[in-house]
């Protein structure tokens, strides 16, 4: 569990701490005021890798190509990431928490420096040259993994601490969930036998659903979908967008206990008559196998769908509403009991 989290000079958050995180907790607030940031700000200590930066820009439907001076291209990737687009001070986030969550990132700006690596097998010299951007990473043994991204003739390189950090997902709204991911995680399901409570969640609820299996689709392992009259199986994400996308976000909670999982516009691809339902199956997979989760959603069904499937059992979660007033966004907290009165007597909680 993240029980609280500093943001410094990231995005449109100059500054905002956050204590008493919930096992649920829900993120709403007006276009622009700052709800997919604070979802990767809270990612981006749980990353092992600088590719994020990119990862980050084509979600947002920025390209991933670039060309141009080197200035330029690094003022691309990471200057967005910087509060009113300044590099000083750096960027700071730190999570606190019981495990390996517990962990911080610091995004500073390094000195550009010449280099020349090793021989390659073909016995030609490639200059390189460092981004003047410098990640740091400090785990919960507070042991520092400090990565440089590099400048190549090749491309640009991208480094990795080196970790295992396997259970924290985040999944940005209105994009796909990759069916090769799907497929590995729902195998883990599958080895533990645990694959079968996990297909009578969408059986029960999509009664066109008779099972859920993993296939060999060109090469790769894919989930297939079983459909009540129709004589083979069929990929997934062919079935229906928003069902793929949510088998996805619900395998990240089952097959990885104790993970932290992030969920941009939860509402996406899902028809209004299966909220409640899908509520409580998420709120049962989140107790039963100890995870947290971070989402946002603009609406109102949902919340309501949420109040109504949690029922008098709330106390593990949240709502937070993010605003905007003139200088930076501002958070207000409201506890589960809170959010279901304010459902209930007609009250605007978005």
């Amino acid at each position: 569990m993240i029980h609280s989290f500093d943001i410094r000079n990231f995005r449109c958050f100059k500054r905002l701490e956050v204590e008493n995180c919930s096992r649920l907790n829900v993120i709403v607030g007006d276009n622009g005021s700052g709800k997919t940031a604070l979802l990767e700000s809270i990612f981006l200590p749980l990353a092992t890798s600088t590719e994020v930066a990119l990862r980050f820009r084509q979600q947002r439907g920025l390209d991933g190509n670039f060309s141009g001076p080197r200035k330029k291209i690094e003022d691309a990737i990471w200057g967005d990431f910087y509060h009113n687009y300044s590099f000083s001070p750096p960027i700071s986030i730190t999570l606190s928490g019981d495990g390996t969550e517990n962990r911080s990132l610091l995004i500073s700006k390094g000195k550009s420096e010449q280099s020349i690596p090793l021989l390659d097998p073909a016995g030609d010299k490639e200059a390189t040259m460092s981004a003047s951007v410098v990640f740091t990473w400090k785990d919960s043994k507070g042991v520092e993994f400090e990565v440089v991204p590099r400048f190549t003739a090749s491309g640009i390189q991208f480094p990795e601490t080196g970790e295992d950090m396997p259970n924290f997902f985040h999944f940005a709204a209105g994009r796909g969930v990759s069916a090769v991911e799907n497929a590995g995680r729902f195998s883990e399901l599958s080895r533990a036998k645990r694959d079968r409570e996990f297909i009578k969640v969408f059986s029960n609820e999509y009664k066109f659903i008779d099972d859920i299996s993993i296939e060999v689709h060109a090469g790769q392992p894919v989930l297939y979908a079983t459909l009540k009259g129709v004589d083979e199986k069929i990929p997934l994400a062919n079935v229906s967008h928003g069902i793929n996308r949510l088998v996805g976000i619900m395998l990240a909670i089952a097959s990885r206990p104790q993970s932290i999982v992030l969920v941009d516009e939860i509402e996406s691809g899902i028809y209004y008559k299966h909220k409640t339902a899908i509520w409580r199956s998420i709120l049962t997979f989140m107790r039963k196998y100890d995870s947290q989760l971070f989402v946002t959603t603009h609406d109102i069904e949902w919340l309501k769908a949420l109040v109504e499937a949690a029922g008098k059992k709330n106390d593990d979660i949240s709502l937070w509403r993010l605003k905007r007033n003139r200088k930076h966004p501002v958070l207000d907290q409201f506890k589960g009991e809170t959010l279901k009165h304010g459902i209930e007597f007609g009250q605007e909680v978005r």
